[in-house]
């Protein structure tokens, strides 16, 4: 089986507990980061992007998928690094109507 590494086209930047700030560009790395440094593994955000990370790993089709679930995942431990994220996009929370 041949794995692809497909980079995403905007980063995702996490804060982790220790104060830092680090970047993702590919499934690869978040998913390696899903499975051995992630803070809480369990959840159905973090099952979903382990998931669709390790399926981008073999398809370039889930890269997307991979991003938006990572980016969920992240937001639901308190590591997405809201600041970062573009101002537009599907990468934001869906703001409640008034």
């Amino acid at each position: 089986m041949t794995y692809t590494t497909p980079t995403w086209n905007e980063p995702v930047e996490l804060k982790l507990q220790c104060g830092l700030t680090r970047s993702f560009k590919e499934a690869c790395d978040a998913l390696y980061f899903l499975e051995e440094e992630w803070p809480v593994r369990h959840g159905a955000a973090y099952q979903r992007a382990r998931r669709w990370c390790g399926m981008a790993l073999e398809t370039d089709k889930a890269a997307d998928i991979a991003r938006k679930t990572f980016i969920e995942a992240a937001r639901k431990a308190g590591l997405l690094d809201e600041s970062a994220l573009p101002e537009t996009g599907n990468d934001r929370p869906m703001k409640p109507h008034a």
